[in-house]
């Protein structure tokens, strides 16, 4: 794994084994974080978490829209409001929102090979 940085609400960590990416991966702030993770280009993974609920967005390039990750078993209704800054909320469809473990597994997918992991649905913006 080369190094990646994870950007988030307690700063800024820069992770050069899969394990100091899990520990970064596992800081919230009251249940919350939002992550952007790369190697300092693009692409950037984006990961919401709230609680045991995150959402996933990857941004190939510069220009792109993303790439948001489908959720198998989306949570009860419509939708899940998670922060994109500590005070600045968002609201994503529940078809969009995955479990905090299914995230893991693509930050560690994404930290090892910079690329999405191909057991979860994808879609283009």
């Amino acid at each position: 794994m080369k190094k990646m940085i994870f950007d988030h609400f307690g700063g800024t960590d820069t992770c050069s084994t899969p394990e100091e990416a899990e520990k970064a991966f596992s800081c919230t702030v009251n249940g919350v974080n939002s992550f952007w993770i790369s190697d300092g280009q693009h692409p950037v993974l984006s990961i919401l978490v709230k609680d045991e609920l995150a959402y996933a967005i990857l941004f190939p390039d510069e220009g792109s829209a993303g790439i948001q990750a489908y959720a198998d078993e989306p949570p009860e209704g419509d939708s899940t409001v998670f922060y994109i800054t500590p005070a600045e909320e968002i609201a994503i469809r529940n078809e969009y929102v995955i479990s905090k473990p299914v995230a893991k597994q693509i930050m560690l997918e994404f930290v090892e090979t910079q690329s999405l992991p191909d057991f979860l649905e994808w879609e283009e913006l």
